[in-house]
């Protein structure tokens, strides 16, 4: 059986974890926002890379319930 000490802890990660995530996945889609009025030479492959690392976290984050 799982203390109750022990219960808030993790339950206290996991918030914290789902904030940072939540926060990280914002500023990315923000920075694709960006660079599609951009004319950056690059300007589609990091759109590319930045929708891949952000789907990668949206997955990581439904797949532990966060």
């Amino acid at each position: 059986m799982e203390s109750p000490i022990k219960s808030l802890y993790y339950d206290e990660v996991k918030h914290n974890l789902k904030a940072k995530l939540h926060q990280e996945v914002m500023e990315l889609e923000e920075r694709v926002r960006l660079l599609r009025g951009s004319n950056s030479k690059n300007r589609d492959l990091m759109i590319s890379t930045y929708q891949r690392i952000i789907e990668n976290k949206q997955h990581f984050m439904r797949s532990c319930n966060l």
